[in-house]
């Protein structure tokens, strides 16, 4: 009997061994049919170890937690998170929940919703967004030519650049009408001529959404994006709720690889990148997008439309793809991508429609050399390995032709925002190398179609564009002007003011300083003779006012809106006129000043100072309107 039942369980044991061996021979064989590789050429099963590599390099140091997910054909293969998401309370940093911000990354579902209004037949792409907006929504237009809605999606409205207002405290978000007239940002250049990427037009594009659309923009993104596709660890809403606030993740700043907690970042033109979620929200939102049966579009035709090239300055270089940025990087396939960034965090998404992939990395620290781990976790996964140098066709003219220096049309031009440019007048040189090429700022680029030069270190292409014999930008994903004479000599007027009242104050410090310790020392001298005492206010109140001005640029960096600086501008303008009669009364008087070589100093620093001023009153820190 007990052999007969050792030889039951014997055979019970084989049965289960077979079975155990069967199935485990049909998981090599779904792993077999679930192998895959990025677009780059990284394999499945190498994806972890190299994604590993690069964040081992910053984890801990220059960031404090980052989120990775990768989507391939339809499906989530790759997900995992890379240190904290709380150091303090030694909170992991998990794909499922850590909530983070994404930055510019949120004008993506701004596009989306234009395009499903367009195939609704609500929207014309092509139409004035006049016809989308309040009868009584005032903006500061410029010219004629109408901006239309395809000019916002590409970025070519012609609006100004603008710093306060952009991030805002919690307690100060208002309505998105509100955010978008308390800016008063000014149309700049003729819509259609120059791609400046705007937060603002993309302000403007959600404005329309919600007005077309009967309620707020993040209401009807909450109801046809989100809701449709299960993503519930996400909102635009500007103000999250508590919900998403307790699985958000810490904010932080890296300094000498050091890092400190910072401060979490609320957008009042929340269209423009208001979204917090998860990195798992936003690969479900890339399924959709290359899922032509997802229901995210009506029709097959508008996934195709989305991700066709809406603005470039060539058909050789990558450009705007209906908000979506075309990867000008050497990738197999054709790549659409956006990054984002807030006060402390970064974020990068991109999707490759054509096989079927995404990648998605989020992160939750500033870090001071503006590096970012999240776009090296994504062009790992995106570019090809070996560039590919192509070859030279047509008539190429010389690359003297193009030498000179550009800047980026993106730049603050009006109001105080306008100083972040003083110390950068240019953003691109580019010199002659050789008979058909020219570097960049250091880097070499190679003539491969007339005015088409692509880069030998990654491949990226960029244009010169020609008009009239001349020179009038070059374009890669954003437009770059050249610098134009005049610009070169108000700069130089610019500096050299600014340098001429520098040296002559720091002159008048140095002798009002002498005649103060003289008499200090019961030597009766007057250097400046009876007006003494105003020249010692004229320097109490210089003072004061670079105090003032750097109180203002910090109380911005601490997301002061406006109606916050307001009243220090204003005293600035006291404190100004104030001045400018002090310098007046002594320049009634000057004869009374002691020797001419104190006069010719006075003199400098009198004239230069009005300039000053004047120049500072029409950058706007005097002027409260500006």
């Amino acid at each position: 009997m007990v052999a007969k039942k050792m030889r039951v369980h014997r055979r019970i044991t084989y049965l289960l061994v077979i079975i155990l061996l069967c199935v485990g021979t049909q998981q090599v064989k779904a792993a077999e049919q679930t192998k895959w590789e990025t677009p780059s050429g990284i394999s499945s099963d190498q994806i972890e170890t190299i994604i590993d590599r690069i964040a081992e390099i910053d984890i801990g140091t220059k960031t404090a937690g980052c989120s990775v997910a990768i989507v391939k054909d339809g499906k989530i293969v790759f997900q995992k998170g890379y240190g904290m998401a709380d150091i303090h309370n030694d909170i992991l940093v998990d794909p499922n929940h850590t909530v983070f911000e994404y930055g510019s990354v949120s004008k993506l579902f701004t596009w989306i919703s234009l395009m499903q209004l367009y195939e609704r037949g609500k929207i014309d792409l092509g139409e004035d967004i006049k016809l989308y907006l309040p009868q009584n929504f005032k903006m500061n237009l410029r010219y004629n030519k109408p901006i239309t809605v395809i000019d916002l999606m590409n970025h070519t409205a012609g609006f100004d650049d603008y710093v306060i207002g952009l991030l805002s405290k919690d307690e100060d978000i208002s309505n998105l009408e509100d955010a978008l007239l308390a800016n008063k940002v000014r149309q700049i250049n003729e819509p259609g001529f120059l791609s400046s990427y705007s937060n603002f037009g993309a302000g403007l594009a959600g404005f329309i959404v919600g007005n077309v659309a009967g309620l707020e923009e993040y209401e009807y993104i909450q109801t046809n994006i989100f809701d449709r596709f299960d993503m519930d660890a996400i909102t635009i809403n500007p103000q999250p709720t508590d919900k998403i606030k307790a699985a958000k993740s810490k904010a932080y700043k890296s300094e000498n690889d050091t890092l400190f907690e910072g401060d979490w970042s609320y957008v009042p033109m929340y269209p423009a990148g208001a979204a917090n979620g998860t990195v798992i929200e936003l690969a479900k939102f890339a399924i959709a997008l290359m899922d032509n049966e997802s229901g995210l579009f009506q029709y097959a035709n508008t996934y195709k439309e989305l991700f066709t090239t809406s603005y470039t300055a060539h058909e050789d270089v990558a450009g705007v793809a209906h908000g979506f940025f075309e990867y000008s990087g050497q990738c197999r396939s054709h790549a659409f991508w956006h990054n984002g960034a807030t006060k402390n965090f970064s974020s990068f998404f991109a999707v490759v429609p054509q096989e079927k992939f995404a990648v998605i990395a989020l992160e939750n620290t500033e870090n001071e050399d503006g590096t970012s781990l999240v776009e090296t976790i994504a062009t790992t996964c995106l570019e090809n390995k070996h560039v590919t140098l192509e070859s030279k066709s047509g008539n190429l003219p010389d690359p003297s032709e193009v030498v000179g220096n550009y800047i980026l049309q993106r730049r603050c031009t009006h109001g105080i925002s306008k100083l972040i440019n003083l110390f950068s007048p240019i953003d691109i040189s580019v010199k002659k190398y050789s008979k058909d090429e020219i570097t960049m700022n250091g880097i070499l680029y190679r003539q491969v179609n007339p005015y088409v030069y692509q880069n030998e270190k990654d491949g990226s292409n960029g244009c010169f564009v020609i008009k009239d014999g001349k020179v009038i930008k070059f374009f890669k994903l954003q437009d770059y002007v050249a610098v134009s004479v005049k610009t070169y000599i108000g700069y130089g007027i610019t500096y050299t003011v600014f340098f001429l009242w520098l040296l002559s104050l720091l002159g008048i410090l140095f002798t009002f300083s002498v005649g103060v310790i003289r008499k200090l020392t019961n030597q009766k001298i007057k250097i400046f003779g009876k007006n003494e005492k105003t020249m010692g206010l004229i320097l109490l109140f210089l003072i004061g006012l670079m105090m003032n001005i750097i109180v203002i640029f910090n109380r911005i960096t601490d997301l002061a809106n406006f109606s916050d600086i307001r009243p220090q501008i204003i005293v600035n303008s006291i404190v100004a006129v104030m001045i400018l009669l002090g310098i007046w009364r002594i320049a009634r008087d000057r004869r009374s000043i002691s020797s001419k070589g104190k006069r010719v100093l006075y003199d400098i620093f009198g004239i230069t100072t009005v300039i000053v001023l004047v120049i500072l009153g029409a950058w706007g820190i005097f002027n409260p309107m500006s």
